[in-house]
């Protein structure tokens, strides 16, 4: 929901010199300028120009989170945006309107969960075709209560000072929009296959494992997870790609140790092992995958295998998702991990994949 990118109207009166008016005309001339001021009323509503001051929220985004715009300096706005584009490549030669859009549209966030801010301009072409193009230029004001972590992405982090209300305040070239949030926390203490763990959430802490595992001598996984990951290995072998889980459930003494070892290795700012407390792996919903042609090593050459193309076809049926995309390092926290593989379930990870969805983190910002 955005500022509208419309040229400010305006209109001049004038009237002409009457000449030597009368003693007696007064009464009537005021009679007369009255009603011409109510006929130039009507006309500019009959007219179809919105009446709303400029930078008010369009009429076509979504109603759940309006937030609060305010109006740019508009002309200036127009010749930095029609800039940017002109130096981006952009195929819209017109624009038409400009409104800034969250991953999160909706009145509640959960904390723990990240939400991504982008421009949406759409326009025309050079050939008269209609054009829709984001852009994640967009500049978001520090506050308490969130962590940016890149131009159009912040965090909101769990902890004792997270505030139960939270507004953020996004800008892209003077285009600006509050959004309101009442945030959410969820219940840890509850097994459940929507749980959100990152740098971000609280920690699940030592005691924290599935109520369940599923019974296998190959892999340890929470129950319903540990079923479809059954399911899934046994469609693939089928279909002639053989892969296998290196790694699943881990308890928070194993990724403490992994973790001091990954510190020691590659420093504090590492981000290939999760601390203790914050690992997918200790719900028992994570897998990582390997071959034998990779020496059961975890490694990002994993994706230009036969297996790894049949897990980005199909584990989504079985309610598997790709959770360490190449593309959004700066929002899971975490290095390119073509390997790992979160279970969210079928029902969530059909959707998960039929909206387009970058990361776990964004989608679970929405309470689910």
């Amino acid at each position: 929901m955005a500022a509208k990118d419309e040229r400010i109207m305006g209109y001049k009166r004038s009237s002409k010199n009457s000449g030597v008016i009368s003693i007696a005309m007064p009464f009537l001339f005021v009679a007369v300028l009255m009603s011409l001021g109510v006929g130039v009323f009507q006309l500019m509503k009959a007219s179809g120009k919105p009446d709303q001051p400029q930078g008010q929220v369009s009429q076509n985004t979504p109603p759940q989170n309006t937030g609060n715009t305010h109006p740019p300096d508009t002309l200036s706005s127009m010749k930095r945006i029609d800039d940017f584009l002109a130096a981006n490549g952009s195929k819209i030669k017109k624009v038409e309107s400009t409104e800034i859009v969250a991953t999160n549209e909706t009145p509640r966030a959960v904390a723990g969960g990240v939400i991504s801010f982008r421009a949406k301009i759409t326009g025309t072409g050079s050939d008269g075709s209609s054009l829709a193009e984001y852009y994640s230029n967009v500049d978001i004001t520090e506050s308490p209560g969130i962590i940016i972590l890149r131009q159009g992405c912040a965090a909101i982090p769990v902890s004792d000072k997270t505030p139960k209300m939270l507004e953020i305040k996004a800008n892209f070239f003077g285009i600006e929009r509050s959004f309101s949030y009442s945030i959410l926390f969820q219940n840890q203490a509850e097994s459940n296959e929507l749980i959100l763990v990152n740098r971000y959430t609280k920690n699940l802490g030592e005691q924290f494992m599935p109520e369940s595992f599923y019974p296998s001598s190959a892999f340890q996984l929470e129950s319903a997870a540990g079923a479809a990951l059954s399911q899934l290995l046994e469609a693939a072998a089928s279909d002639g790609a053989s892969f296998y889980s290196a790694s699943a459930y881990r308890s928070y003494s194993l990724q403490e140790t992994l973790y001091d070892r990954a510190i020691i290795n590659h420093g504090k700012n590492q981000r290939s092992s999760a601390p203790p407390g914050h690992s997918e792996h200790q719900t028992g919903l994570a897998v990582d995958f390997t071959t034998n042609a990779l020496n059961g090593s975890l490694l990002e050459e994993f994706d230009q295998t036969d297996a790894y193309e049949w897990l980005q076809e199909n584990a989504s049926d079985y309610g598997f998702i790709l959770r360490y995309s190449k593309d959004n390092i700066d929002v899971t926290g975490y290095i390119y991990e073509p390997w790992h593989f979160r279970y969210i379930g079928k029902a969530a990870a059909g959707q998960y994949i039929a909206e387009g969805w970058e990361s776990l983190d964004e989608y679970l910002s929405i309470p689910r």
